[in-house]
């Protein structure tokens, strides 16, 4: 609806140079805001698949993560690299 000849022509009346100055920032401004709604969309995606879903399966009966760190030292130990 700004871009319409007749309203860059009412804002600007007479004056092409200012007409085609204003149009072409409108198009700037309007890509700046596409370009920054793709991002926000594209972050807000990368945040909601980085967080597990709520139907992640739960094992019984599984070691606590204390115990396999515990293993894995003993086993570095074992090959002789430093823990």
């Amino acid at each position: 609806m700004v871009m319409k000849s007749e309203n860059i022509y009412k804002a600007f009346p007479g004056d092409l140079k200012q007409q085609a100055k204003y149009k072409a920032d409108l198009l700037r401004f309007g890509r700046a805001v596409a370009q920054g709604e793709f991002i926000l969309r594209d972050t807000l995606s990368l945040i909601a698949q980085s967080e597990a879903p709520e139907s992640t399966v739960r094992l019984a009966d599984m070691p606590a993560d204390e115990e396999v760190k515990a293993w894995i030292a003993a086993e570095h130990k074992n090959l002789g690299l430093a823990v």
